[in-house]
């Protein structure tokens, strides 16, 4: 048998196990039904916004939000669409990994294992969330950066900067690898190079001009937290221990292939460890975020691109003991992927230590494709229930810290303010209360904010912030195109109404 047939029996066979794995524990997380009621608003006229009163970039992967639409479009179904999308990404990711991208038949097997045995990978590849389209144009971008042919056409480029529009904070894993493939030999033509960047050009465009701003809402709402950075960092390394604990494969898998990339002379090799290094840092400055292992995903893949196709010489010895360290790893979750069933999360529970959370855990028995009391049917929990009867009573606004199935459920006629900031564009600009947790940081609503938006007249109290809002309301809800709104647009991005903030700012703390 010739290794080629051998290493796509091999794919063959992890694929298929996969395709079992995906199956049982499919699910949709709630910060993905924010997305999907921006598409719903979108689909039915609205425009891409998340309250259809006003211009707000909730989404933070334009990519993935547009993929799902045309096929919501086509389906006119959310629910199991997201998920197959996911799902069928996530297959091809696998699929180009083993039977293109490995250099031999060991390490494709060893690379399938990872990828089955990985929770992080399994989890977010039916989560509703950007993760699967990162992964398939990362195998992309790592297949045209080895190709002569590809780097000439910049085709490097242009995946680079689709890979900016599913998520912006990719650059520090992206950039270095696709730095160098644009700085090797033969380099890419000039017209190629710039038509590689015109997508990112476009979208940024569209960003400032429609939304105002060059990145998304949610952006603000986790950067301007008055949080200090020692903090965050501090539980950078908290939720990179967390991965360690309940997911060891995904952190050992990432580490190996920073030492072997970095061991390896090729400029492409150590450009990605450079990355993987990057993004790790990037993370830890974040904070990481409360989805356990969700930031890891897209590292994992490119360690997992690294280690199948390095040049390596694998002795039996180390195959048999790489293949049984990637098996005993994928058992240590509590409920490893391979055994993961209808019964996952049941009795629901959540068990958070420092803010970070197994949220399909928490969520599989709501929103799981294969849950215990009811499969193959969309979620309806108690906090739909309660947007449907604020709805039918008429209610205009209302204020939530879990706002996605919330906020789908509750259609286009509720304006759904979010503690959490991350589709209020006011809000999002004011510092965290304390006792925060990563990735939730709740604000304190200022007086008058909510009449104003339930009467539509300026009503909040403080002087300063009623100004500063009032360029907001220019940006977000006045004219498409106007010379106020571009005045408005250069004072917000350029600091310049700071000061109007400042003395509320000073009162909250």
């Amino acid at each position: 048998m010739t290794s080629a047939r051998y290493r796509q029996l091999i794919a063959a066979a992890i694929l298929s196990l996969f395709a079992v794995i995906l199956i049982r524990t499919a699910w949709v997380s709630d910060d993905a039904y924010i997305t999907l009621r921006t598409i719903d608003n979108f689909l039915h006229g609205y425009g891409l916004r998340w309250n259809v009163d006003e211009r707000v970039q909730t989404y933070t992967h334009p990519a993935w939000l547009l993929l799902l639409s045309a096929a919501i479009a086509i389906t006119r179904e959310s629910y199991l669409t997201t998920m197959a999308a996911g799902a069928a990404l996530s297959i091809v990711a696998v699929w180009l990994c083993l039977t293109k991208v490995a250099a031999s038949s060991a390490q494709a097997w060893i690379g399938g294992l990872i990828f089955i045995g990985a929770k992080s990978f399994v989890d977010y590849s039916t989560s509703g969330l950007e993760n699967p389209l990162v992964d398939v144009l990362l195998v992309a971008l790592w297949i045209a950066c080895a190709n002569e042919r590809a780097r000439r056409r910049g085709l490097p480029v242009l995946i680079g900067c689709l890979l900016l529009i599913t998520r912006q904070d990719l650059i520090w894993l992206v950039a270095p690898l696709v730095a160098v493939s644009a700085l090797a030999r033969p380099r890419p033509r000039f017209a190629a190079a710039i038509a590689g960047l015109t997508p990112l050009v476009l979208w940024e465009l569209f960003s400032v001009i429609y939304y105002g701003f060059p990145v998304p809402n949610t952006a603000y709402a986790k950067i301007a937290t008055g949080i200090p950075e020692r903090q965050l960092i501090a539980h950078g390394w908290i939720y990179l221990a967390d991965s360690a604990t309940h997911d060891p494969l995904t952190i050992v898998t990432i580490v190996a292939a920073t030492a072997v990339t970095l061991s390896i002379s090729s400029p492409r090799f150590r450009a990605a460890g450079v990355g993987l290094v990057l993004h790790l840092a990037y993370v830890m400055w974040v904070g990481g975020d409360f989805m356990s292992g969700r930031f890891l995903t897209a590292p994992l893949v490119l360690a997992v691109l690294c280690l199948t196709s390095a040049p390596l010489a694998l002795r039996r010895t180390v195959i048999v003991a790489a293949s049984a360290a990637a098996i005993a790893l994928s058992a240590a979750p509590a409920v490893p992927n391979i055994v993961s069933g209808r019964s996952f999360g049941f009795p629901a529970d959540l068990t958070i230590v420092n803010g970070v959370a197994d949220e399909r855990n928490f969520y599989f028995q709501t929103t799981g494709l294969i849950r215990r009391y009811a499969m193959l049917t969309p979620p309806w929990p108690a906090q739909a229930a309660l947007a449907r009867q604020m709805v039918q009573a008429g209610q205009r606004v209302a204020t939530r810290d879990q706002v996605g199935i919330f906020g789908f459920a509750a259609g286009p006629d509720l304006h759904v303010v979010d503690w959490l900031a991350l589709g209020d564009p006011l809000l999002a600009r004011l510092p965290c209360m304390r006792g925060w947790t990563i990735g939730h940081f709740r604000r304190e609503i200022p007086a008058g904010y909510i009449d104003t938006l339930r009467s539509g007249e300026l009503r909040i109290q403080d002087p300063g912030l009623r100004e500063f809002y009032s360029d907001l309301i220019l940006v977000t809800r006045g004219p498409l195109v106007s010379a106020a709104r571009l005045r408005a647009i250069l004072r917000l991005n350029l600091g310049w109404d700071q000061r109007l903030l400042d003395g509320y700012i000073s009162q909250l703390q």
